[in-house]
This record gives structure tokens, sequence and C-alpha cells, in this order.
């Protein structure tokens, strides 16, 4: 599969059910692969090995991966290093992008956005340099949109080409079409247009929440929007990673596509640097959600919040990327802190009490 060295992978996870699926899938690539629970380990596999890249957790245990990634990068600027969370913000990514990491991205992305973007960290100068597949490499960034302007969706379809490939799921009316059909394809992206389903920036809030509910890591671009700067700001804070304008003609369309799939964000400099300034109520709000929750995990409310989808185990340890063991483990503690004891009660609490 590869025509010199083959490339090899340090992942850095401190649950061992991670490194053993993220291991399966790549192994199946060819590639060499190492694995540690720890940062004491890993630096001791990086003196011992000449690694390409390191896929490294954000919360390792008790220690912050974004010091041991700093470490690792200082210590050998030749690997590339991918840190990946189950609890991804905008602050963070922000602040894995200017400390120097390759890519920053949610644990449970699909087995094919991994391998695309380690493809591309070996591409970008790696000592092995070499693609995962002999197959065709130009990978395609699947989307679907909830407009009701068939204009502004043919326009959107119509771009792919050599830069960018995108492929169109399906187009919805409404975010309850979506529930009601049953769509759980794995999305790249979601374009909402916002003079379709917002009506006002709660009514906006409330939609993007629903939106991530039912695609927790899934990228949001507002299309056709015409909110005002403090709003746009509001809601790069809640996850969305783009404003297109209705005037905006195909070049910058496609040039802001390309940005957001490299993992930035579409916006003016302005509302960029208004949404990363610290919001106290936020944060107060926040912190006031996390002292009543029952002290779940990031984990059991990711289960939780598929739980209330109505997704079975089978498909909820496919989707955040675990066994359906361990789906079964976290569904057992999720019982206990809820003081629960069957599936319906859990998600009637839960939504009695906006837990998730």
């Amino acid at each position: 599969m590869f025509e010199k060295k083959t490339p090899t992978i340090l992942i850095i996870d401190d649950e061992k059910s991670v490194l053993d699926s993220f291991k399966l899938v790549l192994e199946k690539e060819g590639l060499s692969i190492f694995t540690s629970e720890n940062s004491e380990n890993a630096l001791s596999i990086l003196k011992t090995f000449n690694i390409d890249i390191v896929l490294l957790d954000l919360k390792l245990g008790k220690e912050d991966g974004l010091i041991v990634g700093e470490i690792i990068m200082k210590r050998y600027p030749k690997t590339k290093v991918i840190l990946f969370t189950g609890y991804p913000s905008f602050e963070t990514a922000i602040e894995a992008t200017k400390k120097g990491f390759f890519y920053y991205m949610e644990k449970s992305s699909s087995p094919k956005k991994i391998k695309d973007k380690i493809r591309e960290a070996l591409r970008s100068g790696t000592s092995s340099g070499k693609d995962l597949s002999d197959k065709k490499q130009k990978s395609c960034l699947s989307f679907i949109t909830i407009c009701r302007h068939s204009l502004i969706v043919d326009q959107i379809k119509m771009i792919s080409n050599e830069n960018i490939c995108l492929d169109h799921s399906k187009n919805f009316s409404s975010i309850q079409e979506i529930v009601n059909s049953g769509f759980h394809k794995e999305t790249d992206l979601a374009m909402l247009c916002a003079s379709c389903i917002f009506t006002g920036m709660d009514e906006s809030i409330r939609a993007i929440k629903d939106i991530y509910i039912l695609f927790p890591f899934i990228k949001i671009i507002i299309i056709n929007e015409k909110f005002n700067t403090e709003e746009k700001a509001q809601l790069l804070k809640i996850g969305v990673k783009g404003f297109f304008k209705s005037e905006m003609d195909r070049p910058e369309i496609e040039k802001a596509l390309l940005v957001i799939r490299d993992g930035g964000i579409w916006a003016e400099r302005e509302i960029l640097n208004l949404a990363i300034q610290p919001d106290i109520a936020h944060i107060s709000s926040v912190l006031a959600r996390y002292d009543n929750n029952y002290n779940l995990s990031i984990r059991e409310k990711d289960v939780l919040k598929t739980m209330v989808l109505g997704i079975r185990n089978k498909d909820i340890a496919d989707r955040l990327y675990i066994s359906e063991k361990t789906v079964k483990t976290h569904i057992n503690r999720i019982f206990k802190k809820l003081a629960v004891d069957s599936r319906v009660k859990a998600i009637l609490k839960a939504k009695e009490e906006n837990l998730v």
C-alpha cells in the first residue's frame, strides 16, 4: 500500500477503548500504530521511534492535552500533532490553532474524516509523505441544506471542482422534517437558510441546538443571513462556522468552504474579535448548568443525547466511536445518577430538566 517507509502514528488517550478503536481503523490502512495512555509513555515512544503523526486527546486524564502537545511539538518539530476531543469548543479550537496544532477535531469523527486528516498531515511534509491508499485522494464534504429557496440550494450544489468536492446528501424544508425522516447519515456540513427557518435570535439559537442534538459534530453554516455583528458573534460562540450572504458569488463561496473545511471560520474580523471576548454571563450560566446536571460526564451526556433521539445502542456506539459494551456501561451509570430504572424514564427526565 506504501511505496517506501510506512507512516507511523502515535495515538495518546487515557481510554483504552478509544485507543483500540482508532488502532483497528488505522491498521487496516497499512499504518504502523503505537498507542499510549499517558504522556510519560508517549514521550518515551517518541524518543525511541520516528513518529510522523500524533493523535492526542485534549483531556488526558488529569493532564492537559494542549500542554502535552506543546511539549511534543517543541521536542519533535517535524511531527504533526492532531488534537481530538469529545467536548469541542470554539475557544479551544482557536487556542489550538494559535499553538500550532495541525488540526483540532471531534473524537467521534468518522473513520473517513480521521484518515483524511492524517493524509493531509502526511502530505504537508512529514518524513513519510505518502498517502493512505492508492485510490483517488480527493475527499468530498457531505452536506445537507435546510432551505426552501431552490435557487440557493442549486447554486451550492453546483460547486464542486478540483479544489473542493461537495456531496449534497439531501435538502430539507425544516428541522422537523429531518426528525420525521429519521435521517442520520454522517454529514460534514449543514447549511441553514436564515430566512426560511429563523424568525428571531432566540429561534435561531434553538434551531442550531436542535441541529447539534441530531448531528453532534456537524459544522453549521448560515446562508442568506441578515444578522447584526453582535448576533453573529453570539452564534459563533455556540458553534456556527460561517455566514454566507445572499449576494456572495461562486468564487467567494468556494473560498469560504475551503476555509471551513480546513477548520477555519468564515466571518468578518470584527465578529471574530467580538466572539472570543470573555462572556462572564455565559460562563456563569454554563457553570450553573454543570452544578445541576447530576455530575454526568461528558461522554455520558453524549450518550444521553443520542438516547433522547431514540437511537439504538449499536448506532450510538457507531456514532460515538465506542464499543456497544461501553455504551451499556454508560447507560447504567446514567440510570444510577438520574435515579431511574429504565431508558424511558431517563429520556423523560432529560427532557423535563433540559439536561441535554
